[in-house]
This record gives structure tokens, sequence and C-alpha cells, in this order.
């Protein structure tokens, strides 16, 4: 399991992208590339193979409410089912983000790094945790929206 979800929205709308490189065209298109791979991590909150995983926890962090927060129950078959299903197409696309962010400048590569470091091994433990039924649904969402947090601060400190 890799990343967490929605990390590209969260980035894209935390900052705006800046490059040293020389070529423009370049950029543009690792740019354009990162929008349309976030539209489609997007599109997954709405895939009926995921419903069951997002009946139980945010598609954005604007999703987040009280009856998230406070959801007691720990995850089952059918949700295991549907968060193995749903961070196999999930991790495919954050895998291909993180390798254009590694292409596109210098600013981008250090935020590839953050999260190769940081925030997908934080990410990958929660998920573990909520599988593994150490924590429940309100406890990984509440890691979720920390470690969204932590990425969108992180932006917000290399892209000054």
């Amino acid at each position: 399991m890799r990343a967490l979800p929605l990390l590209m929205v969260v980035l894209l709308t935390a900052c705006s992208m800046t490059s040293q490189k020389s070529d423009a065209d370049s950029y543009k298109a690792a740019r354009e590339k990162i929008s349309a791979l976030s539209a489609q991590i997007t599109r997954l909150c709405t895939n009926p193979d995921y419903a069951a995983y997002f009946a139980k926890t945010f598609c954005t962090p604007n999703d987040l409410t009280l009856v998230v927060m406070s959801e007691k129950s720990r995850i089952n078959t059918v949700e295991k089912n549907a968060l193995n299903a749903w961070s196999q197409a999930y991790d495919k696309l954050a895998d291909e983000i993180n390798t254009t962010l590694r292409q596109a400048g210098p600013k981008e590569k250090l935020l590839a790094e953050y999260l190769d470091t940081i925030a997908i091994p934080a990410a990958q433990k929660n998920r573990l945790q909520l599988y593994d039924g150490q924590i429940t649904w309100g406890q990984y969402s509440l890691r979720r929206k920390e470690i969204l947090d932590g990425i969108a601060a992180e932006s917000r400190r290399i892209f000054q």
C-alpha cells in the first residue's frame, strides 16, 4: 500500500508548482499530467467498487464530518476488500504523480522526497492498523486528516 487518499488534491490546492527548469513546455506537461492524475484520484471516490470504503471515511478533507470522526466500528471483510481494491488503484496513480513530481523541478522533487520518507510510510501504517482491526474507522479518518495536513504544511514550506 502506498500514499494516502487524495494526496494530490490537497497538494494542488495548497501550493502552486514553481520550477527552475528552462524548458517551460516540459514543466507545463508535468503540471498537466499531475492535474489529470489528481482528477482520476478524485473519481475513485465515486467508483462503486470502493463504496464500502468511502461509506466510513472521507473522500476529501472537506468531507470530514463529526459522524466520520466518531465512527467506532472496526473494518469488516467487505470493507477490507474495498480498501484493498481502492489502495491498488490509488497507489498506481499516486506513484505516477510522485514520478512526475520528481521530474518537474527541484522544489517538486523535495516534495516527492517528503512524501516518500514521511507521508507514505505514515499512510501505510494507518491503513495497516485499520486493516488489522487495531484502530476504528474514526481513528483512521482522523489520522488521514493529520497526514494530509502535514503534507499541506510541508507544501507551503517548500513552495514559499
